[in-house]
């Protein structure tokens, strides 16, 4: 768990609280995480509320490294892919971030982190790994509802944009 709290800490303020905006297609949502999320992660975490609006921060941090940070194998990343992937798995879930990851690598895009995936990214350029990360999650992003592109695309832009600084600083 050693820089999970630190991607976490990052990716937090980018989800807000308490929400339920009509152009949302995911309804209610805290912290991030829809009902729907919440839904899923009752049948893997035992304990957790049935609502969004009573989570507490454990229970938040909980689903945020079960569901989103073992899922895309963050522990096996180098700290600015694992900030990159990570944010993209809260934002469009961990399959579509994981894709990115791969297409950037040029590697067989099956949603899963493992062997292949990660030899390439040991011997990949990762500054330009990054860039083509983000700009197919960006491309992804303005693909999106026009209700939702309308309401939130200029925030997510931005928000690509900074994870995209705050990981580029990460790198070695």
């Amino acid at each position: 768990m050693s820089f999970f709290l630190t991607a976490l800490a990052f990716t937090l303020p980018q989800e807000g609280l308490l929400s339920n905006e009509a152009a949302d297609l995911g309804g209610p949502t805290n912290r991030g995480i829809t009902q729907a999320t919440l839904d899923y992660a009752r049948n893997k975490i035992p304990g957790l509320p049935a609502a969004v609006d009573v989570l507490t921060d454990a229970e938040t941090q909980t689903i945020y490294q079960v569901l989103f940070w073992n899922e895309i194998g963050g522990e096996s990343l180098p700290d600015w892919a694992a900030l990159a992937v990570f944010d993209g798995a809260v934002n469009s879930g961990p399959g579509a971030a994981t894709r990115w990851l791969q297409a950037a690598l040029g590697v067989t895009q099956d949603g899963s982190i493992g062997p292949q995936t990660l030899a390439a990214l040991t011997a990949a350029e990762p500054r330009g790994v990054l860039r083509e990360f983000n700009a197919r999650r960006l491309y992804t992003m303005m693909h999106q509802t026009p209700t939702e592109l309308s309401a939130f695309g200029l925030g997510w832009a931005r928000r690509v944009m900074l994870c995209h600084d705050t990981a580029a600083a990460l790198i070695p």
